[in-house]
């Protein structure tokens, strides 16, 4: 009975140990978010009243960093994956990024929505946000890249749901071509898109199901074609062929695919 009662008391010290240090892990990190750069600039332009007493926001102007001009507000709360392009001979700029819970008029949109803003004096001041596209059917829209080509075309992709999509201005940013599905599995994810400075060239790489594909705009695949039947740098063994086009795959894309092990976990 004494062991017994040796071993409760034991548990019970234990316990109280744990407790103890979790409550001062909780005032620790309390009194770190006070401190928290983010929570000392300003308060989200937009929220609903009171947003800055309820989230202990505090108002306060911080200098920039050496050789930056510091913060704008880009875009409100419940917004996240952030890309910026600029154009290499104009003073455009273009933000692309996700909204969830963002209203529509009419037949509902995806959440979270893919959103754009552009600035055309270098940033100093931005348009209002609007939708890439109206694309009501798709439940999500993710993982946004931009480029801008030296003629000043812009070229988006994204993720309508599991999808990859691929589309094109050619006015700066004012209307965009309808987005076209590029990837052609059941899944794919994480897009990352180059574009060659004159425009004519477009590669998007993404993955699927632990295999990294990169789709290749007709153009440049057929001058790689080109190439090698002359024996230019393009031949060659050892190089990885385009595979032939299954069913479904957009017009003027060729895909390239290599299998990579990689970490569990990685998603």
């Amino acid at each position: 009975m004494n062991r017994f009662r040796g071993l409760l008391l034991i548990a019970v010290a234990l316990l109280v140990v744990a407790a103890a240090g979790i409550v001062a892990g909780h005032r620790s990190s309390g009194k770190g978010e006070a401190r928290d750069a983010d929570r000392d600039a300003s308060a989200h332009v937009g929220s609903k009243p009171g947003y800055q007493q309820h989230n202990g926001v505090r108002v306060l102007a911080s200098a920039p960093a050496v050789g930056w001009v510091g913060e704008s507000k880009l875009a409100v709360e419940d917004t996240c994956e952030p890309y910026v392009a600029t154009d290499p001979n104009a003073a455009y700029v273009y933000a692309i990024y996700n909204r969830y819970g963002a209203s529509c008029p009419k037949n509902g949109c995806p959440s979270p929505e893919m959103m754009l803003r552009i600035s055309a004096d270098d940033g100093a001041t931005w348009s209002t946000e609007k939708p890439m596209c109206s694309c009501t059917k798709v439940n999500g829209q993710w993982d946004p890249t931009i480029a801008v080509s030296n003629s000043g075309a812009v070229y988006a992709s994204w993720m309508n749901d599991s999808t990859i999509v691929f589309s094109k201005s050619t006015n700066h940013g004012r209307t965009w071509s309808t987005p076209l599905t590029v990837s052609t599995n059941s899944w794919s994810d994480k897009p990352w898109m180059g574009v060659s400075p004159n425009g004519a060239d477009v590669y998007i790489a993404y993955e699927s199901r632990s295999v990294l594909n990169v789709v290749v705009s007709a153009v440049a695949m057929s001058r790689q074609i080109l190439s090698r039947g002359r024996g230019g740098r393009g031949s060659g063994r050892g190089r990885p062929r385009a595979s032939r086009r299954r069913p479904g795959r957009a017009a003027g894309v060729q895909e390239l695919s290599k299998r990579v092990s990689r970490p569990r976990g990685c998603i």
